[in-house]
């Protein structure tokens, strides 16, 4: 179980790239970008690309979440 202040740390960490592993963390930013697209998007290990956001928006394919 765990509180927002455990949440706001464990995020602090993960987009700092002090949580895990440097190799891991390169490869967890490392995006494919989507064909055709003029902007800068793209996909990774979990986190998506739209121009200067990263991040997942909660959407899967056929599904999403709030």
């Amino acid at each position: 179980i765990s509180n927002l202040d455990d949440l706001r740390s464990w995020g602090t960490e993960l987009a700092s790239g002090t949580l895990l592993k440097p190799q891991t963390q390169a490869a967890r930013l490392e995006y494919r970008p989507f064909p055709g697209q003029k902007i800068r998007i793209g996909y990774g290990l979990g986190c998506e690309r739209l121009n200067e956001f990263i991040g997942h928006n909660g959407a899967v394919l056929g599904f999403s979440s709030a």
